[in-house]
């Protein structure tokens, strides 16, 4: 090549050059003087860096106004999963914050794809003040991690209530499907059990948006220069509030709650109070029970696991998903059943203390023997002759349908936690089931609640009440009302009609007249849980749940008895009915009829019905 050619290439590569620097000077003139808003709008955008604001969520609280559940403010720990550079270093650097759940969720956060590693992923929340200092001081060193405003669910008296109010936890991808996808994102809480489930709608709230002015590495900045006035004026047209959820108030009684949980002492069972002529719940306890505050700060997998497959069943509803023999409680369907039927109250049967059906010999629980008792006499003293020679007479037909009009059988009705049904005698089911026909020991054992007859300790209640009412069944509820941030009032749920028990009053009335000799008569199996001022009436039972052969055999928690209590107050004007199971514990008399003592106590001197408890003062020298 020519050295002239040298030099014209040259020439002209200068002049493309200057001529493309001579574009650029006049593009960016150009957009200086009269930028686009397709252009400004980007880099609006660009500067600024939107959060999604949860409401806070509304308050449960009892009748008289006791919180159950609020929530507060707190400073939450986040990762944004596409700003990891180095994940070995960001742990490194975490290791003293996260404990195993946290741990976790970063190594999901980090595992994820797509927009899902856009977003923030809740690490830790509710940060105490150490590990927030811990954070702050390392914050250049943590690019991918932020310090989130945010609030938690607190329950003042968790495991007080837990199975009513439930709790709540981090939605999870298949929640999304079904969720509505506006109210919730990745990273919110959803009520899970209880309350919380079911009235998510109305405790939520509407969710807001807040925006933060950002530098090119996604740092917070302060706005300035002459974008300065554009940004902040759009990081607040960006802005949109929250809306505070709704307060949701129970027709539960904290004072009888927190009594009732305080008999049971960690027992596994259950109790439950409601009033007779409207169906609300005043008490309404499982246990044991579970702390619902360690729920929503997230558990690891391991701790999930060890509730979950703990023996003692915490996280079990008992009250509408736990199925007992009913026992001896059930011998105030028999003796309902016995009335409508044209038997007389005044039918005696001479108990010596066992009695033939068939060629099987049916033994009582009494093993002397009641001697000559009539209705009120069998229900007094629970003499299992009477019951099983009375419904021999009766067949499993009557028996089954006169427990269906009382409560048992369907479910009640309730709303919470997935209440299941019991089972009633049926030959039907005894052939689908065991492929077995219904034989007169089946009628025998169903007399007297054993068998394959089961029930919940809400259906219990609701029987309880209905004889105590005379024949009107309630349906249980317990949302008084919901009260909106502007003060508005909203009914969900509430009493609904009771429905006609189909059984006469005065077949009833002889029910409760056995039922009051349980307590008040100096026979009764339940005369040593009286309470003076407050008479009542109730039933004891004691569910076998082995046979006795085996029960010999194997002495031990696993094979003793079930022990049930059911009961009214007070006795002339019945305002509330109650049932207590506890399970394996033994006789009903001994350990369920002094939970239901305590509740009626509390109860009846919340209601001015009973003085205050006087306070024990020692005596001198003891």
């Amino acid at each position: 090549m020519s050295l002239f050619e040298v030099r014209r290439r040259i020439r002209w590569s200068g002049f493309a050059a200057v001529a493309t620097f001579l574009v650029l000077a006049v593009r960016l003139v150009w957009l200086q003087a009269t930028p686009s808003d397709a252009l400004a709008a980007t880099a609006l955008s660009n500067a600024l860096r939107e959060h999604r604001v949860v409401s806070p969520r509304g308050r449960i609280l009892d009748r008289h106004g006791v919180v159950l559940a609020e929530a507060r403010p707190t400073v939450d720990l986040v990762v944004r999963p596409a700003a990891v550079q180095d994940p070995d270093t960001l742990l490194d650097h975490l290791d003293d914050v996260l404990d195993d759940s946290g741990r976790e969720r970063l190594a999901e956060a980090l595992a994820t794809t797509g927009l899902e590693r856009h977003r923030g992923w809740v690490l830790t929340r509710d940060m105490d003040s150490i590990a927030l200092a811990r954070v702050a001081a390392r914050r250049h060193l943590l690019p991918a991690i932020e310090l989130r405003a945010g609030q938690i669910r607190t329950y003042p008296h968790g495991t007080e209530v837990a199975h009513l109010v439930g709790y709540i936890s981090e939605v999870s991808r298949d929640d999304l499907l079904r969720l509505e996808r506006e109210r919730y994102r990745s990273g919110d809480q959803v009520g899970r059990r209880g309350l919380e489930r079911e009235l998510e709608t109305h405790l939520r709230g509407e969710p807001g948006r807040t925006a933060t002015i950002v530098d090119s590495l996604g740092r917070p900045v302060q706005a300035s220069g002459r974008w300065g006035v554009s940004l902040e004026q759009e990081r607040r047209a960006r802005e949109v509030p929250s809306g505070q959820g709704a307060d949701v108030y129970t027709t539960v009684d904290y004072e009888v709650q927190r009594a009732t949980v305080e008999a049971l002492d960690g027992r596994p069972g259950a109790a439950v109070m409601l009033d007779v002529w409207t169906g609300e719940v005043l008490a309404y306890a499982s246990s044991p029970t579970y702390d619902p505050g360690g729920l929503v700060r997230g558990l690891s997998r391991q701790q999930w696991r060890a509730m979950e497959h703990d023996p003692t069943r915490p996280l079990l509803d008992r009250n509408v998903r736990g199925l007992y023999p009913p026992a001896s409680t059930f011998k105030m369907v028999t003796a309902a059943a016995a009335v409508e039927a044209g038997i007389s109250p005044e039918f005696t049967v001479d108990c010596k203390g066992s009695t033939m059906v068939g060629r099987r010999r049916f033994r009582c629980w009494k093993h002397g023997g009641h001697g000559l008792v009539n209705l009120r006499g069998a229900l007094m003293g629970s003499c299992d002759v009477w019951f099983y020679t009375v419904g021999l007479e009766l067949g499993p037909e009557r028996l089954a349908d006169a427990a269906l009009h009382l409560g048992l059988g369907p479910p009640t009705g309730w709303r919470l936690n997935n209440e299941r049904g019991g089972l009633l005698p049926s030959r039907d089911y005894m052939v689908r089931r065991f492929g077995q026909e219904w034989t007169i020991g089946d009628t025998a054992s169903a007399s007297i609640g054993q068998g394959i007859t089961l029930a919940t300790p809400l259906q219990l209640a609701v029987m309880t009440a209905t004889v105590a009412s005379g024949g009107r069944r309630p349906t249980p509820w317990v949302v008084d009302r919901i009260v909106h941030p502007d003060g508005s009032t909203a009914k969900v749920g509430g009493p609904l009609p009771p429905a006609d028990a189909g059984l006469s009053p005065a077949s009833l009335a002889v029910v409760r007249d056995g039922m009051e000799a349980v307590v008040m008569d100096d026979r009764g199996t339940a005369r040593r849980s009286r309470i003076e001022g407050l008479p009542y009436a109730g039933k004891t039972g004691t569910a076998q749940v082995v046979s006795a052969r085996l029960k010999r055999e194997r002495p031990g928690p696993e094979t003793e008895d079930h022990a049930l209590f059911v009961a009214f107050a007070p006795l002339e004007a019945p305002r509330v009915a109650l049932a207590v199971v506890l399970e394996h514990a033994g006789g009903g008399s001994a350990h369920a009829a002094p939970v239901a003592r305590t509740m009626l106590e509390t109860w009846a001197r919340v209601e001015g019905l009973l003085p205050p408890a006087e306070e024990q003062v020692p005596e001198e020298g003891g």
